[in-house]
């Protein structure tokens, strides 16, 4: 065919992402393009194969499973053509077969480009079709015109895997019964493989199961940044059945697929609690649109064929009638750029000429979309509901800035033409508003100057800067040097907040400091003053230093600290978090409570309910509270966990893991905070007392959880993103 090489101002970051992708130890690498010469060996793209059959066919004999990558240009491809039949012989029965370590990766420029090795999914389309006699017309039933095409396009036997591609036409359609292998998985048929599927597109494929997909037995099937639109299935399963194994899709985006009763996913496996294996199809930040998805029989536009299936994040856009299952899904429309339509084809009494026209499936956002169309980025009037809310341990660093520190939902999410947020995150330190990306690790509860002795002793809260600073100083290098970007210095009024002296220290350190507000309310802390203070006078007091600056120094506090004994709340206590709730609903700011008892922090968090919900809560030593369960159920709430112990007794480092871990397995790990609680210079004590190190969480810690069995995404989550969410403000683009 010939083709026009065209280059997008995106394509060097997708160049990038891709090139991630396909970061594989092969053994080998075999080049096909249907623009190359005929008779080539595949070795390289001057010599390139014309036909992907030629290429596969060497391959299913190998003894060795080692790795393959097969690399293919822009172009048309189907099954049924070789260089014996370069016309194609019209066997339905041919399929891309892949097996023993094959991965097959799509969307290179080929021959004729500047760089045949440029990768662009779009620019350079691979598209492997079953439509082998070039009829299809767009309608979504079985008639003449889909009789002639594969009954599957690809077929999966082993370990392997497809990267950029776009997979369409396929009919799996014959005689409707449920044991033909010939009904099932139009697109793509996956059988006791395991199988990794990324940047994919399935369009217009059918089946009587699993019009785009269908899978069986298979020990691992994955799929990442997928689209599926305008695939059907006359039995169940539109996007993928999944019979008898482990499925999951990440950032993936459905819309316009159909199937009766609109089941686009379809699980076989049972129900648990009858002695057998649970549901096994797992959703993890992906979209599942009602935009174009029929309705049939009176079902919703989308249904689970189980309630009870695996979590994981999905945005559903028929919040009246779809059927959810697991923590993490949203009911809100995602706000595609055009969510594509169904064409009833001037004959809207009949359905079966109806056929959908797929649409462009970037969410909108007012800070900035990629438009396919134009090549260049745009604004819309909203922003979808599903940026920034895909799965927080999935990086997102390779989405443009702003990136709103959290990756989106769907199939852009996660790469270069993920939508841009129109929020970014500040920490205000010492030094003024601080933006909050590639900041490393933060503390988010230390100490650098505290004073314990009580409001009402001489002295209090005083000491010789310049002491302080000797003392000071060389712990908080200490941590800039490991790798801490942000200290959270926790000192609030009560025990000896000096904001001058914290000041200093930190400009001299290098390690920029944020100070709170608020009032540490327990026991005889509080100051007379302010156990005097009004409800009304204590909010006010908390958002002028918030706004306009501490007691003077034109310095703002980043956050309200307050505190409860180890006993039910007291009035007092109860007064000054409704004080901090209403300040930090007024400012944006985060309330960090000293909690000793898990009652009180639930207390706490239905007070904070009753006033903002969306206030964030920082339920400050957890550790000290081994109701797992409430925890669990607080972080559920929205409640930021804060193990904040770290180095004073290592003993219990097995302990904080395994609380660490089970709110991981709750869905609950960007609620996760970890710190010290140490340092810090103690007026009226030899030497300033004694002080512990800031370094232990990095140098130790984070060390112990890789151990454990903790990925590196999910490490960074807990340490330098969840601190950013926690104690971050806001601010609009």
């Amino acid at each position: 065919m010939k083709r026009t090489h065209t280059t997008r101002t995106v394509s060097s970051s997708i160049l990038v992402l891709v090139g991630m992708t396909s970061a594989l130890a092969a053994s080998q690498a075999i080049y096909i393009d249907d623009d190359a010469p005929a008779g080539g060996n595949g070795t390289s793209w001057a010599t390139a194969y014309t036909h992907l059959q030629d290429a596969l066919a060497p391959l299913k004999a190998r003894s060795s499973d080692s790795l393959v990558e097969v690399r293919m240009a822009q172009g048309v491809y189907k099954p049924d053509r070789s260089e014996m039949s370069p016309e194609g012989n019209g066997d339905r029965d041919a399929a891309f077969e892949l097996s023993r370590g094959v991965q097959l990766m799509g969307g290179y420029a080929g021959i004729g480009a500047t760089d045949p090795n440029l990768r662009d999914f779009v620019a350079y389309s691979t598209v492997l079709s079953g439509d082998l006699a070039g009829d299809d017309a767009n309608v979504p039933q079985d008639e003449p015109t889909r009789a002639d095409n594969s009954h599957q396009v690809v077929t999966i036997l082993g370990r392997a895997g497809l990267d950029g591609v776009t997979i369409a036409g396929g009919h799996a359609s014959a005689s409707g019964d449920s044991d033909s292998a010939s009904d099932a998985g139009g697109g793509l048929q996956i059988l006791q493989a395991d199988a990794t599927i990324r940047h994919c597109t399935f369009r217009d494929n059918r089946a009587t199961w699993g019009g785009a997909i269908y899978s069986a037995n298979s020990q691992h099937v994955e799929l990442t940044n997928c689209l599926m639109v305008g695939n059907i299935a006359f039995v169940a399963g539109a996007v993928l059945y999944n019979q008898n194994g482990p499925a999951i899709l990440r950032n993936c985006t459905a819309a316009g697929n159909m199937a009766p009763e609109a089941r686009f996913l379809s699980d076989s496996t049972p129900r648990p609690g009858r002695g057998l294996l649970p549901p096994s199809i797992r959703l993890d930040s992906c979209i599942l649109a009602d935009g174009g998805n029929e309705v049939t029989n009176g079902y919703a536009a989308l249904t689970i064929q189980y309630t009870d299936m695996g979590g994981g994040q999905s945005a559903i856009s028929d919040p009246k009638r779809a059927m959810t299952w697991g923590p993490g899904n949203m009911d809100a429309d995602p706000c595609f750029a055009d969510a594509g339509r169904w064409d009833v084809n001037s004959t809207p009494e009949d359905a079966n000429d109806d056929f959908f026209v797929p649409g462009d499936y970037h969410l909108k956002s007012r800070a900035g979309r990629w438009d396919s169309a134009t090549q260049a980025w745009v604004q819309d009037l909203v922003t979808s509901p599903c940026i920034d809310a895909g799965n927080p341990v999935t990086p997102f660093d390779r989405e443009p800035l702003p990136n709103g520190s959290r990756v989106n939902m769907g199939v852009y999410g996660g790469t270069a033409e993920a939508s841009k947020s129109d929020t970014t995150w500040q920490l205000v330190t010492t030094q003024g508003p601080l933006p909050a990306e590639g900041l490393g690790v933060i503390l988010p509860h230390e100490h650098i100057f505290t004073d314990l002795r009580g409001p009402t002793v001489a002295g209090y809260g005083q000491a010789n800067p310049a002491d302080v600073l000797r003392v000071m100083k060389p712990w908080l290098v200490a941590a800039r040097s490991k790798g801490a970007g942000v200290l959270i210095e926790c000192t609030s009024i009560g025990v000896g907040r000096n904001v001058p002296i914290v000041d200093q220290v930190a400009r001299e350190s290098g390690l920029p400091v944020v100070v709170p507000t608020g009032v540490y309310g327990r026991d005889n802390f509080a100051p007379p003053e302010h156990r005097n203070m009004t409800e009304d006078e204590l909010t006010a007091l908390f958002i002028r230093e918030i706004r306009e600056g501490i007691e003077g120094t034109g310095i703002k506090a980043g956050f309200i600290k307050i505190a409860t004994g180890s006993s039910t709340m007291t009035p007092m206590e109860e007064k000054f978090l409704r004080a901090a709730c209403r300040a930090a609903s007024a400012t944006g700011a985060a309330v960090a409570s000293h909690t000793p008892l898990s009652s009180n922090a639930s207390r706490q968090a239905a007070i904070l309910q009753s006033i903002d919900p969306a206030v964030r809560l920082i339920w400050v030593h957890a550790q000290s509270e081994n109701n797992r369960d409430m925890q669990r159920q607080l972080a559920g709430r929205g409640v930021f966990i804060e193990f904040d112990s770290l180095g004073a007794n290592p003993g219990q480092d097995p302990t904080v893991i395994t609380a660490i871990k089970d709110l991981l397995a709750a869905g609950c790990g960007d609620h996760i905070l970890l710190s010290h609680d140490a340092g810090y210079y103690q007026p009226g004590s030899a030497n300033g007392g004694s002080q512990r190190s800031f370094t232990y969480l990095i140098e130790t810690f984070i060390p112990r959880l890789r151990d454990a069995g903790l990925d590196d995404a999910t490490i960074r989550m807990i340490t330098e993103i969840n601190p950013v969410r926690a104690f971050g403000f806001k601010t609009s683009e």
